[in-house]
């Protein structure tokens, strides 16, 4: 499962930005940042397909729970 990249890693990935930008890494940077942002948009929906299965499954307990009485 994806996770979010937590605040450490969000410092680690801003210190390595800093380095290549001073070494003027533009193409990496860019690399770097687009690679950040799809992770982010894939733990993203991830997180938005377990809840909606969730929500689906407490959806049909109660359809179970409605018409057993």
């Amino acid at each position: 499962m994806l996770q979010e990249f937590d605040e450490s890693t969000e410092n680690f990935v801003s210190a390595v930005i800093a380095a290549l930008e001073k070494h003027k890494k533009v193409e990496e940077i860019k690399d770097l940042r687009r690679y950040v942002l799809q992770r982010n948009v894939e733990a993203n929906i991830e997180k938005y397909a377990s809840w909606r299965v969730d929500q689906v499954r407490a959806q049909r307990r109660m359809i179970r729970i409605t018409y057993q009485f």
